[in-house]
């Protein structure tokens, strides 16, 4: 998805850092989906973004208290935890 969004990928993109926030991305969206990866994903870019540019001395602070609050909160992941309690959720899956 990186190479897509950026149109580049380089071996120095692949080090310590960017493995850390794909680990943080699929615990904070869910690891049992390929939905709760996307999910994770674009919610740890985002808070990535915004909180480097509103607070640039604090955001890696801000991200690593959103994963801690979000694996407590939650610990199969956001997407995870909305999908179980959908209420109509076995006409989506095709359950009956």
């Amino acid at each position: 998805m990186f190479t897509l969004q950026v149109g580049f990928m380089s071996p120095s993109f692949v080090g310590i850092v960017p493995s850390i926030e794909m680990v943080i991305a699929a615990a904070v969206g869910g690891r049992s989906s390929l939905f709760g990866a996307i999910y994770g994903s674009l919610l740890v870019n985002f808070g990535k973004t915004y909180f480097s540019e509103s607070f640039p001395e604090l955001w890696l602070y801000l991200i690593g208290s959103m994963f801690i609050a979000v694996v407590i909160a939650f610990p199969d992941g956001l997407a995870e935890s909305i999908w179980r309690d959908r209420p109509n959720r076995h006409r989506l899956v095709g359950q009956a």
